[in-house]
């Protein structure tokens, strides 16, 4: 598709100076998605400037530049238009599930729907010792979560021996809220065990909800 139109149809000029001009590689608080963020745009504009910046983005870039753009994937994935999909996932393809930003890459992967297995396997880590979902050697988690939305339900009882292996009730909620992301049956029946755990969480002030009454509020709507 044509980007740089795209672009112009969709943002105002001050935005499309700064995707246009933007130094994707040098470090600094003037990095694009610092800019875009104090300026602020529409959704279909954000939609524009991260199709145009996939075509610019490369594993050279600064590493916060490219968690901006694969964080901008995920959120906006159900927003991108069919004809850009295929350029989004050509540029995802260049870059490498790392340690700097592989959790990033594989949830981008996953809310858009691409299944690149076969490139990326050979490379996840098989160590299971995280413990919450957000920590920086958590990306087995994120990757079985990719592969279970894809309908791989080996991986989807992977994830639920994890939760079900973890004593620390606000682990367990932190790796149930990641879980509940799942849109299959077999993931709602899972967190069903939990309603009647009574197990209570900690939040800033003390005790908080239990397991339970939070694995309740996840299943309203479901």
């Amino acid at each position: 598709m044509d980007v740089e139109a795209y672009l112009q149809d969709y943002c105002p000029s001050e935005i499309v100076s700064i995707v246009q001009a933007a130094d994707l590689v040098s470090p600094g608080d003037d990095d694009v998605y610092y800019l875009l963020e104090e300026v602020g745009m529409a959704p279909k504009c954000e939609v524009a400037a991260t199709l145009y910046l996939a075509g610019r983005i490369d594993p050279g870039a600064f590493d916060a530049v490219i968690i901006g753009f694969l964080n901008s994937v995920a959120s906006l994935a159900p927003l991108f238009p069919d004809r850009g999909r295929e350029h989004l996932t050509t540029s995802l393809a260049q870059f490498s599930p790392n340690a700097d930003y592989g959790i990033e890459l594989v949830t981008a992967l996953r809310r858009l729907g691409h299944d690149d297995r076969a490139r990326l396997m050979p490379m996840i880590p098989i160590d299971w010792t995280f413990g919450d979902p957000q920590d920086e050697d958590a990306l087995p988690w994120h990757y079985a979560l990719y592969e279970a939305s894809l309908g791989d339900m080996d991986a989807l009882e992977r994830l639920a021996e994890k939760m079900r292996m973890t004593v620390d009730p606000n682990t367990t909620v932190a790796l149930l809220e990641s879980f509940a992301q799942l849109d299959h049956p077999r993931a709602t029946e899972e967190l069903r065990t939990y309603v009647n755990d009574t197990r209570q969480t900690r939040g800033a002030n003390g005790p908080d909800l239990t397991v339970g009454e939070f694995v309740e509020a996840l299943l309203e709507g479901r």
